[in-house]
């Protein structure tokens, strides 16, 4: 295998989720060519736990509340 990599080495990538695939298509009808390397890290949006989504909401609150008292 490329790079010294063992059968081993494959099956723990394939296991652990960073098995990666790299496609390189030439001679499209077209003339033109493509390339594809999987990205094995899955991109994800967080989304905010409770506790957090609080946390910023009091912190609000509290600035709006301070801004009035300052300025009323």
């Amino acid at each position: 295998m490329a790079g010294g990599a063992t059968l081993s080495d494959v099956r723990a990538s394939l296991e652990n989720s960073t098995f990666r695939v790299g496609l390189h298509v030439t001679g499209y009808a077209s003339g033109g060519n493509e390339s594809y390397i999987n990205n094995p890290v899955p991109i994800t949006t967080g989304t905010p736990d409770p506790a957090t989504g609080a946390l910023l909401l009091t912190g609000a609150a509290g600035m709006i509340g301070r801004r009035r008292r300052v300025h009323g």
